[in-house]
């Protein structure tokens, strides 16, 4: 019974919604977490302004 209603079309949009519900929580607990960010673009400018950062050496790296 539960396969025939997810064949239907509301059934579609429930099993389609509820893992991109859950996708968009997750995606916002990784947007949160991290440092903040180093290179930063100005469109109305027109400059952007990359800094790398430094490894244990002190040599600028990826």
């Amino acid at each position: 019974m539960q396969f025939l209603f997810f064949m239907t079309l509301p059934g579609l949009v429930v099993l389609l919604t509820v893992p991109a519900f859950v996708d968009r929580l997750l995606m916002r607990d990784d947007e949160e977490d991290g440092a903040p960010p180093r290179s930063t673009v100005d469109l109305r400018g027109g400059t952007a302004v990359i800094r790398l950062r430094m490894d244990e050496t002190g040599r600028a790296g990826i």
